[in-house]
């Protein structure tokens, strides 16, 4: 499948965060990537000290569904908020699955 596309270098990586953020609309941002740790054992987007923001791909999430899953955090505003669990697990969560499957934007 497209989305489950795994991602080898970062080359790829590069063409494909580039990619998924014109789909969004958001090429105002700065947005990077890398294969790394992430605290949450899959994959993470985090806004950097400097304004802008980062996505990191854990070992087993290097794939184009983490990257879209990751940047619809970044497009909504996610990762600029502090919110309870609840909050993220029920709310924001599945609006970036949703995203990350079917491109559809809530």
């Amino acid at each position: 499948n497209f989305f489950s596309q795994k991602i080898k270098n970062e080359k790829q990586l590069e063409e494909i965060l580039n990619e998924e953020i014109s789909k969004l609309g958001i090429k105002d941002k700065r947005i990077t990537a890398r294969f790394g740790w992430s605290f949450l054992g899959s994959a993470h987007a985090q806004k950097l000290e400097d304004g802008g923001y980062e996505v990191v791909l854990d070992e087993g999430f290097e794939t184009r569904a983490s990257i879209r899953h990751e940047l619809y955090h970044i497009y909504r505003g996610d990762v600029e908020q502090k919110t309870s669990f609840l909050k993220r697990l029920y709310l924001q969560e599945p609006k970036a699955i949703l995203y990350q499957s079917l491109g559809i934007r809530l």
